[in-house]
């Protein structure tokens, strides 16, 4: 149990003192509450039950200056978490924002800040909502960060962008495309590339025949589809992929983002028998058969490709080719 004069991180208010805890009566009860005082504002006070799980449960103690540097200097390997459908990117976020997770948070905020770069080379910018959204996970962790650490706010900010760009710069394999290719893009599907002028591809999605223009360095373009040998072979091993499995739904979102970060062909076969065999059950949670989406869109895509099958009868043809049930 916390005690008066801890500090502690409390959601969107950010750094909190626990200035008493006190009795309220409620109705016939007296119940004890947390009285927290947000240290950039001292002239407000939060009244948080002690003894209800939901709400006190959200108080967390403070990141060591050694830990905080620590996950700072993870920023340039985390992965980054875009949902291209707009209402189940915002509730996404929006849970990440409650949950508090730091992890999760700079994920989010690596994801829509490259995001932003991305647009503003096109003359565009984030929808006002993922705008938001990003601000409010910098303030939690720039409320933490800028008490430990003795820094300004924006000291902080520069901070978490600095190693962001770190991470753009490392150096990764050069992937030369040629027209006649296919590849695995990061917004989902697998994409025809059909023609190359300058530093432009231009490119159709298998399937619905979508089409849209990149360029040569994009991270939108993640890599080539597989081999034929590659994808029978992950087809073979589809009995023996073991669903995910977590003790909650917080943990299984990370899970699964974890996974489809990979852009790996078993990963997505995991992510696909879960959402599915949770949907069988009936204990879908909100968002989650996206996941099981995009999957089937990277996996189905290379499917029909290479064995010349059309999209629309993949299921089937995964059906008719392993001995267990999706």
């Amino acid at each position: 149990m916390n005690k008066v004069n801890d500090i502690v991180l409390y959601g969107t208010e950010g750094v909190c003192t626990i200035t008493e805890i006190t009795e309220k009566k409620i109705g016939a009860k007296r119940l004890e509450y947390y009285a927290l005082q947000p240290i950039l504002d001292k002239n407000a006070t939060i009244f948080l039950p002690v003894h209800n799980v939901e709400t006190s449960g959200k108080l967390r103690p403070l990141l060591s200056e050694e830990e905080i540097y620590a996950l700072i200097q993870t920023i340039p390997d985390e992965c980054t978490i875009w949902i291209d459908d707009e209402p189940c990117r915002k509730e996404r976020y929006k849970e990440i924002l409650a949950e508090g997770d730091r992890t999760m948070l700079i994920r989010l905020i690596k994801t829509l800040q490259l995001r932003s770069q991305e647009l503003r080379v096109k003359g565009k910018k984030l929808y006002t909502a993922d705008e938001r959204l990003m601000k409010d996970a910098e303030k939690i962790l720039c409320d933490e960060f800028t008490y430990v650490l003795s820094l300004k706010r924006e000291q902080v900010i520069a901070l978490i962008h600095q190693q962001i760009e770190i991470g753009q710069r490392k150096e990764k394999p050069s992937m030369v495309f040629n027209p006649g290719d296919y590849v695995i893009c990061a917004g989902g599907g697998v994409w025809h590339v059909t023609d190359i002028e300058g530093d432009e591809i231009r490119l159709i999605e298998h399937g619905n025949g979508a089409e849209k223009r990149v360029s040569a360095g994009t991270r939108e373009i993640i890599r080539k589809i597989v081999s034929k040998k590659e994808i029978l072979e992950a087809i073979d091993r589809i009995g023996f992929i073991p669903a995910i499995q977590a003790p909650n739904n917080k943990v299984r979102r990370e899970f699964y983002d974890e996974a489809m970060a990979k852009y790996d062909e078993i990963e997505w076969i995991k992510v696909i028998k879960s959402v599915y065999l949770r949907k069988q059950a009936g204990h879908l949670m909100p968002s989650e058969a996206t996941y099981g989406e995009k999957a089937e869109g990277f996996l189905h895509g290379e499917i029909s490709v290479l064995l010349g099958i059309p999209i629309n009868e993949v299921e089937s043809y995964i059906d008719s080719a392993v001995s267990d049930s999706w």
